[in-house]
């Protein structure tokens, strides 16, 4: 018999996805029994047979129809996007009610910024840029219950994919906005599977030994010359490289928007090489190589 059940809200996703396949070999070990919880409508006939699905909804549901759907879970793996924050906050009162339970992996992925102490940040606008994960970062803690972070950096096909250039560093068009300072630094990336990987990782551990803890997982650190290098590789020429200089930060900074801070702040923690990571960090420990990611992407 599995010594405890871990739940996954948001398997058909992109990091979800990947942490349901992780998570698999765990569960059919019997490492944990393995529970998917899901929105009204979702297709779960591909699931195994001995993988239980639970349906939940989660905007419409009342606090105790939730109660009833969560109960006997101890770990609570949530991978949704960004449009399902909100409705989050629904599950925290429930999670209160369930005897058992002990922590919730919150849906925060990304920079250690993200889930950090706000009082220890100084930067106050990116305190308030902050405000939007309020809820999910400190909402457990108040009621009582565990939360568990896992921080990564920038998902490695957004800085990859030509299409995406979350970082503005552009494959296709041969093109790097280098930070100050992030010529021999890495921009610390993470893929999907290395986040399925360290989700399934905490979801064989005890789940008490994980409760209001703090951990990191990333595959990828190229520096800003290694970038440069492979670009000028691929292309044949030299990429352009941008500087961008503290006052370029500061002005992205004053705009207050999410989509021109976000970067800027990841960006910042390359150029400085100060990410503040809290924690053990868990998943791939040996980097892999960014330039076989890259030509996975590259079209001539």
């Amino acid at each position: 018999m599995a010594p405890h059940t871990v739940a996954l809200q948001g398997h058909t996703g992109r990091i979800g996805g990947a942490a349901y396949q992780a998570l698999l070999p765990g569960h059919a070990a019997g490492k944990f029994k393995l529970v998917i919880v899901h929105r009204p409508g979702s297709d779960v006939s591909k699931l195994p047979k001995d993988v239980e699905a639970r349906e939940i909804d989660f905007e419409n549901a009342d606090e105790a129809t939730i109660t009833k759907a969560v109960q006997g879970i101890n770990f609570y793996v949530s991978a949704v996007g960004f449009p399902g924050l909100a409705s989050q906050a629904n599950l925290l009162k429930p999670f209160a009610a369930t005897p058992g339970f002990v922590t919730y992996l919150i849906p925060v992925f990304g920079n250690p910024f993200w889930t950090q102490d706000y009082a220890t940040i100084e930067d106050k606008r990116i305190v308030n840029f902050l405000q939007m994960f309020n809820a999910l970062t400190f909402g457990p803690t108040k009621l009582g219950i565990g939360r568990t972070s896992l921080q990564s950096g920038v998902f490695a096909d957004y800085f990859t994919d030509p299409n995406l250039k979350y970082l503005d560093t552009d494959l296709a068009a041969n093109r790097v906005l280098l930070p100050k300072g992030g010529e021999n630094r890495g921009t610390i990336l993470t893929s999907p599977e290395a986040l399925g990987e360290a989700i399934a990782e905490l979801a064989a551990r005890d789940p008490a030994s994980i409760k209001d803890k703090d951990f990191y997982v990333y595959d990828y650190a190229p520096t800003g010359n290694e970038i440069i290098q492979v670009l000028t590789k691929l292309h044949g020429k030299a990429p352009q490289v941008k500087p961008e200089t503290d006052e370029d930060y500061e002005k992205a900074m004053d705009t207050g928007v999410l989509p021109t801070m976000s970067p800027a702040i990841y960006r910042h923690c390359w150029g400085t090489g100060v990410w503040n990571w809290r924690g053990e960090r868990i998943g791939p420990k040996v980097n892999k190589d960014w330039e076989a990611l890259a030509k996975t992407y590259y079209k001539k």
